[in-house]
């Protein structure tokens, strides 16, 4: 669910869920098409359970030579130290 309704209200142009099919060539058709009318980025969502961000970055990359950047989420979501008042917040849950 995190993937679907994060790519819905992100504005992402794909969605890959478990539950449902796709088709790499189809993909690939979107984001020229999305170049082709001058867009210079989109966005592909990819949840887990599906493949890699960086496993879709290298089919993308083989099909259509398209240059990509990969962020994984989860490794934003956790980077950092907690500073003090985080600890304090914390400890008062």
């Amino acid at each position: 669910d995190l993937a679907l309704w994060s790519g819905l209200a992100g504005g992402a142009e794909t969605i890959l869920i478990p539950e449902e099919g796709y088709d790499i060539d189809e993909i690939v058709n979107r984001l020229q098409s999305g170049t082709g009318r001058g867009k210079k980025h989109s966005i592909i969502i990819v949840a887990e359970g599906v493949m890699s961000g960086s496993s879709l970055a290298d089919l993308l990359k083989e099909k259509a030579g398209i240059e990509t950047r990969v962020s994984v989420l989860g490794h934003i979501q956790r980077g950092g130290s907690p500073s003090a008042r985080d600890r304090v917040i914390a400890s008062q849950y």
